[in-house]
């Protein structure tokens, strides 16, 4: 969100819905395709999804866009389960990585 609000700022006069769609934009199209934000790629964890049987893989932006939904919601991330992740990566079937 620090990396949206930049953004925001300098160029939307740190308005509250351009930082918001700024933040969904980046973790839907970043996770989707690159499987990490740049605050992900700066501490090198990686969001992958849990193949059926061919292993890991990028979300997708399908995937993504509902984990970013979930996101949305705060409460998922609140959410924690004993294998720590949170309620939004288990909906998309996500997990983080190191990388």
């Amino acid at each position: 969100m620090g990396i949206a609000s930049l953004i925001s700022l300098t160029f939307f006069s740190f308005n509250e819905l351009a930082t918001l769609g700024i933040f969904v934009l980046t973790h839907v199209v970043l996770v989707g395709l690159l499987g990490v934000t740049i605050g992900k790629r700066l501490v090198r964890t990686q969001v992958v999804r849990l193949g059926s049987g061919s292993g890991p893989a990028l979300p997708g932006l399908a995937w993504s866009s509902l984990r970013t939904a979930m996101l949305l919601l705060v409460l998922p991330v609140l959410l924690i389960s004993p294998d720590g992740r949170g309620a939004h990566d288990r909906i998309a079937g996500t997990v983080q990585v190191q990388m």
